[in-house]
């Protein structure tokens, strides 16, 4: 069992404890971050999932380091085609090959000598939690999964976020896509806004992450993309997790990612289960950061990843 408790993720520890490393998945060079408790032995491990536009630098330093602190092996990494990782085209979607991602990061996570198996925790936030889902419901290697702000149904989210008017433009223009790569042309390259409409929050955080704190995170796909997201619903399999255990956890004020995509997942959750909504007033973002988040994170994974 990890040593430290809810106070234990407070402490920072040190840099050379952070190793800069890389796995292979689908042939291609996957950047990631190791993220290593203090002293020696094997510890349990965890893999984070990140978000629609997210990369390895973005809340997942802060995220990997309080996890080592609790005595965790923490890997973070970019999903192919994102970041420092390989893949063409660069900002496309795939979240088939997003969840193959992390069942491979799993594997080489295994096999590091700092890491005790046979199984893993996932964590993933907002669409990293659709990620996390899915591979928890593949994967019998995953022992407890915890996701913070998720999409469980990408589709669903997707259509809630306009207007249906807006929504069958957009359906018209994935079709009109299609015509196009049939006839040998690339997708057509749109910003991430076009799939997911921000709120002025959103679009002020997207701002400072982009020009500081993870400057290599894409605002571009492709449509492409957005045809294989729409498909994309883990939620209707999240029954077949169970006994392996899950937590999701949500906020009721949340605009981007309203607290219904989680409480729908829960409900088709099987035990061991458990829903935190965190205090009104809290926001996407929030979710990021709410120190509830971490706590209630560190003792699931207590409870339930040996």
């Amino acid at each position: 069992m990890p040593s430290g408790g809810v106070i234990a993720w407070l402490a920072f520890c040190p840099e050379n404890e952070m190793r800069v490393t890389q796995f292979v998945s689908g042939g291609l060079s996957i950047a990631a971050n190791l993220y290593l408790p203090e002293g020696e032995g094997r510890h349990p491990c965890i893999v984070l999932c990140h978000g629609f536009t997210g990369v390895k630098e973005r809340f997942f330093p802060k995220l990997g380091v309080q996890l080592a602190n609790a005595g965790y092996v923490a890997l973070a990494f970019d999903y192919q085609c994102r970041g420092e990782s390989e893949g063409l085209p660069r900002g496309e979607l795939d979240p088939g090959a997003f969840v193959e991602n992390v069942r491979d990061a799993m594997t080489y996570a295994l096999g590091l000598p700092e890491v005790c198996g046979p199984s893993v925790g996932l964590f993933g936030v907002s669409f990293g939690g659709a990620i996390a889902l899915q591979t928890a419901i593949l994967d019998r290697r995953v022992a407890a999964t915890v996701i913070a702000g998720p999409v469980t149904d990408v589709g669903r989210w997707l259509r809630g976020l306009r207007h249906p008017h807006d929504w069958y433009a957009l359906l018209d223009r994935i079709d009109a896509d299609r015509v196009r790569r049939y006839a040998g042309q690339d997708s057509e390259t749109i910003e991430a806004y076009d799939l997911m409409v921000p709120d002025p929050e959103s679009l002020e955080q997207f701002r400072t992450i982009t020009t500081s704190e993870a400057p290599r995170m894409s605002m571009t796909t492709n449509l492409r993309s957005a045809e294989n997201l729409i498909h994309f619903y883990p939620e209707r399999n999240a029954d077949r997790i169970s006994p392996r255990a899950v937590m999701l956890i949500a906020s009721p004020t949340d605009t981007i990612v309203p607290a219904d995509e989680a409480i729908s997942a829960y409900q088709r959750c099987g035990p061991p289960r458990e829903l935190v909504m965190l205090p009104a007033n809290m926001s996407h973002w929030g979710v990021y950061e709410h120190p509830t988040v971490l706590s209630s994170a560190l003792r699931w994974y207590h409870a339930h990843l040996l």
